[in-house]
C-alpha cells in the first residue's frame, strides 16, 4: 500500500504529528471467538470539542443561506434546509468563511461527511459557564438562582460512559471517558447516578501521558484481587452492622463501586498488544514558553492529542471523549496592543473592534482546518471494513460556548462530522430558526439579529438517539424530551421585536424529545 492512498487498512501505521509513527493494532485480535467482527467493529465513538466565547458572526460561521432549498413546517415555524457542498478553489476547500481548509484536508467526500446545524438555543442567559453544551445548565457565572439550584444534570458524555448499551462490553475498556477539559460532570456514583454532582476531573496532562494510560504495559502475576480482599469485609458491614445510617451505605456502595471499576480498568489496561509509545508528548510543545503565542506549537500539540484519540477509537480502550480549549488561541495576536489577554481583549472586543474580529475567525478557522479536519481526517484512513471508515462509526461535535454574541446561547454553532454507523445523516447544512421571531442585536459591528429557533435539548437527545442510546437512559419525558429535563426559559432579560418575552412557545418545548428534522436515518 502506497503511503498517498486515501485509505489505510487497520493494521498499517498512522502517521502522527512530532514525527511519530502510532500503528492502530489489529483489532480483531482483540474479539472474542465467535464475535462477528463486523459488528465488533461498527461500535459507536463520541467525540465533543469546545471552544469559549462564540461571537462569531453567522455570515461568517455558516455556508450561504442560498444552499438553504429545502423547507418543512415544523414546531410552529418554518425550518430549511440544503445539500452541504464545499467550493474548491485555490487549493482551499471552504464550507464557509470559518470552515475552509486545505483540499488536501478537507475533500468533498469528506464534507460529505459533515453537518453544520445553525438555530439551536438554550433558553437563558449562561454568560460564561462549563458543562452547558453537553447539558449541565447549573454552572454558569450569571447566577440565575433557578438556574443554579435545580440546572445541575450530569453531562452527555459521562452518560455515554456509563450507559449499559453505549458500553455493552467494557471488557477492553480502559477509560470509560477521556476528559480534557472542564466540561464534563458526573454524579459521585456515576453509574447508578447517586451523590451529588461534580465536575470529572482532566484525564491526563499530555498526549502520551494518556497513551501511557491507555495502553499500560504492566505484565506478570496478580496479586489477590482488589475486590477479593475487600468484598467480605464490605458485606459484613454493609449488611451486619445495624447502626449503619442510609447515607453511609450509599457512601460505601459509591466506594466498592470505584474498586470494581479500578479492578476492571486494569485487567482491560494489560489485554492485548498495545501500539509504540509515542516519542513526543503533547507537554513538551505546551510547557515552553512561546507557547501562548505561537500558533503552530498549539496545532502540533492537539494533532498529538489527536493520534491517541485515532488510537483509542480503533482500539476501543476509550469510545468517548470530551476537550474544551482554553490553552490555546490559534493565532498569534499583539501583545502590546491587546494587553497580553485574549479573553478581554480579543474576544470581548470582537464584536465592536474589526481587528479583535479578524483576530478571532481566524482562531477557530484554524482550529477547525488544523485540528478538527486533522482528527477527521485521520479517523477516515481508519479502514473498517464493508467500505467503511472508523470516521464512519463516529460522531464528532465542535461548538463553541456562545451564539454569534458573546455570552449569549441563542443559534450556538454545531458543526460535526461521521454519521455515528448510520444514526445520523450527514452532509447537510440545517437552519431551524423561526426568521418571524427576532431579537434585535446588541452592539456588534453587524447589528445581527436574534432569531429564535428550537431548542438544545432537543440536539442532545438527537446525539443520544444517533448513539443508539434508549430514551429510558436519558429523558424523563414528564419535565421535557430530549436532554436535560430541565424544562424553563428566562422572560426577564430576552424580549423579541414587540415585546414578547416568552421566546419558546409550547410548540418548541414539545418537540424536544424528537430527532431533529432531516438528522434520522
Amino acid at each position: 500500500m502506497s503511503r498517498s492512498s486515501s485509505r489505510l487498512h487497520r493494521r498499517w501505521f498512522l502517521a502522527g504529528a512530532g514525527g511519530a509513527l502510532l500503528p492502530l493494532p489489529l483489532l480483531g485480535s482483540l474479539f472474542s471467538p465467535g464475535t462477528s467482527e463486523a459488528q465488533a467493529l461498527r461500535e459507536k465513538c463520541f467525540g465533543f470539542f469546545y471552544q469559549p466565547h462564540g461571537n462569531a458572526y453567522q455570515r461568517d460561521m455558516y455556508p450561504s443561506q442560498a444552499t438553504l432549498t429545502n423547507t418543512m413546517a415544523y414546531a410552529g415555524h418554518t425550518i430549511r434546509n440544503g445539500a452541504l457542498v464545499g467550493n474548491d478553489s485555490a487549493g482551499e476547500m471552504r464550507v464557509s468563511e470559518v470552515l475552509r481548509a486545505p483540499s488536501t484536508r478537507l475533500s468533498q467526500a469528506l464534507v460529505a461527511k459533515m453537518n453544520v446545524l445553525m438555530g439551536l438555543d438554550v433558553p437563558f442567559y449562561q454568560s460564561h459557564n462549563t458543562g452547558m453544551a453537553l447539558g449541565n445548565f447549573g454552572d454558569n457565572q450569571q447566577g440565575i438562582k433557578s438556574v443554579v439550584a435545580n440546572g445541575r444534570r450530569p453531562t452527555l458524555d459521562q452518560i455515554l460512559a456509563w450507559s449499559p448499551t453505549f458500553y455493552s462490553d467494557a471488557s477492553r475498556v480502559v477509560n470509560r471517558s477521556v476528559v480534557l477539559g472542564d466540561q464534563s460532570f458526573a454524579h459521585a456514583n456515576p453509574k447508578t447516578r447517586v451523590g451529588p454532582i461534580e465536575m470529572v476531573g482532566k484525564t491526563a496532562q499530555g498526549s502520551r501521558d494518556l497513551f501511557d494510560q491507555l495502553f499500560n504495559t504492566t505484565t506478570g502475576p496478580r496479586e489477590k484481587l482488589l475486590i477479593d480482599k475487600t468484598l467480605a469485609n464490605y458485606t459484613a458491614l454493609r449488611n451486619g452492622n445495624q447502626r449503619l445510617s442510609s447515607g453511609d451505605k450509599r457512601r460505601l456502595d459509591d466506594h466498592i463501586e470505584s474498586l470494581y471499576e479500578l479492578q476492571r480498568k486494569l485487567i482491560a489496561a494489560t489485554s492485548g498488544t498495545p501500539p509504540p509509545r509515542p516519542a513526543t508528548n503533547s507537554t513538551d510543545l505546551s510547557n515552553k514558553t512561546e507557547y501562548s503565542m505561537d500558533p503552530a506549537l498549539q496545532v502540533q500539540a492537539y494533532q498529538l492529542w489527536n493520534d491517541v484519540i485515532v488510537a483509542a477509537f480503533s482500539t476501543g480502550t476509550s469510545r468517548v471523549i470530551s476537550t474544551s480549549i482554553w490553552d490555546a488561541s490559534f493565532t498569534t495576536y499583539p501583545g502590546s496592543a491587546y494587553g497580553g489577554s485574549w479573553h478581554q481583549e480579543v474576544a470581548h472586543k470582537a464584536s465592536i473592534d474589526a481587528a479583535a474580529y479578524t483576530l478571532l475567525l481566524t482562531s477557530y478557522r484554524t482550529f477547525f482546518a488544523d485540528v478538527f479536519v486533522d482528527l477527521a481526517k485521520k479517523l477516515d484512513a481508519v479502514d473498517r471494513g464493508g467500505g467503511t471508515t472508523l470516521l464512519d462509526d463516529c460522531l464528532l461535535f465542535w461548538t463553541h460556548e456562545s451564539g454569534h454574541h458573546t455570552h449569549d446561547p441563542i443559534c450556538v454553532p454545531v458543526v460535526t462530522f461521521g454519521s455515528a454507523a448510520g444514526g445520523m445523516k450527514t452532509g447537510q447544512f440545517c437552519d431551524y430558526r423561526d426568521l418571524t421571531r427576532k431579537m434585535k442585536g446588541g452592539d456588534d459591528l453587524q447589528k445581527e439579529d436574534y432569531e429564535i429557533g428550537l431548542l438544545w435539548h432537543q440536539w442532545l437527545g438527537s446525539v443520544f438517539q444517533a448513539l443508539g442510546i434508549p430514551k429510558s437512559e436519558y429523558e424523563v419525558p414528564a419535565e421535557n424530551g430530549g436532554y436535560p429535563n430541565f424544562h424553563w426559559q428566562q422572560t426577564d432579560y430576552y424580549t423579541l421585536v414587540g415585546g414578547e418575552k416568552t421566546l419558546y412557545p409550547d410548540s418548541v418545548w414539545n418537540v424536544t424529545g424528537e430527532m431533529l428534522p432531516w438528522l434520522g436515518p
